[in-house]
């Protein structure tokens, strides 16, 4: 349950008394003017002690964001060859990450490690690094020193940086496709060249990956606005990994512009797109 607790004023204004919301999911009411989103800085921004189920929580925990912060996307926002190389790099810095994950530990990087992307600005999720790490440790029941470059990079998430930790529809697709072609070809390599080295079969790949991300969308899709959007499908056979997502009308088959949508169509679609995730 979570508890806040007032230690002092924000702006003249503040929580005077122990908040104790008894929920999860809490919606705040009131007229224009009367302070709604001013309560809620003085929560984040006053001096206040946070706990939730007894855990008292660091302040940098508490945050407050946008709605536009919250809402999923359809596409990355960036170009394909800035993501490939952002991805690129973080591939990199996995098989790296291996070679340092007995002598290192998230206490000593706070969870996250400066990585010069070759000028690209960010930061990779050393978190993340160790989960993928130890997941294809675990999966394949080898020591994390036994794990060959190939076998880590089956077992690789692009980081995200989300601030609910969803990647975009595109990203998600874009990543499938690029997996099944990884796997077809570790799959030649074995059977053809005789290589040591693993790969999934068909019902193998569905139950590690699940099944086609567009498809599961377009269906939610269907559900929710009644067939009248329908998602344009990726291209599995390209290897530019490039696609963005659209979707069209299905009467007229003209593409939508979501800054059409009435603020309804635009809610049905956040919903959509949190499902998908």
């Amino acid at each position: 349950m979570l508890v806040v607790e007032a230690l002092g004023e924000f702006k003249g204004f503040g929580p005077t008394n122990k908040i104790e919301p008894g929920s999860d999911l809490i919606v705040l009411t009131g007229r224009n003017g009367v302070g709604k989103t001013r309560y809620l800085e003085a929560i984040v921004g006053a001096p206040n002690k946070v706990s939730v189920d007894g855990v008292v929580q660091s302040s940098a925990s508490v945050r407050m964001l946008s709605a536009l912060q919250l809402c999923p996307e359809f596409n990355s926002g960036q170009d394909h060859i800035y993501n490939k190389d952002v991805q690129t790099a973080q591939r990199d810095y996995l098989i790296s990450c291996r070679k340092i994950i007995n002598v290192m530990n998230e206490s000593e990087v706070g969870g996250r490690v400066p990585f010069p992307m070759h000028g690209l600005d960010g930061i990779i999720n050393y978190s993340q690094s160790v989960q993928d790490i130890e997941m294809a440790a675990k999966v394949l029941n080898k020591s994390i020193d036994d794990l060959r470059d190939e076998e880590l990079l089956r077992f690789y998430r692009p980081a995200v940086h989300d601030v609910l930790g969803r990647r975009s529809l595109a990203d998600v697709c874009n990543s499938y496709i690029k997996a099944r072609h990884d796997n077809r070809y570790n799959q030649w390599r074995h059977e053809d060249l005789g290589e040591d080295v693993e790969y999934f079969d068909g019902e193998g790949f569905l139950e590690h990956y699940g099944p086609k991300p567009w498809e599961v969308m377009q269906e939610i899709l269907h559900d929710i606005f009644d067939g009248k959007f329908r998602l344009e499908f990726p291209d599995e056979a390209s290897h530019s990994y490039s696609y963005e997502a659209r979707v069209y009308e299905v009467n007229g088959d003209r593409l939508l512009q979501l800054k059409e949508l009435s603020s309804g169509e635009r809610t049905l679609f956040w919903l959509a797109l949190t499902l998908f995730n």
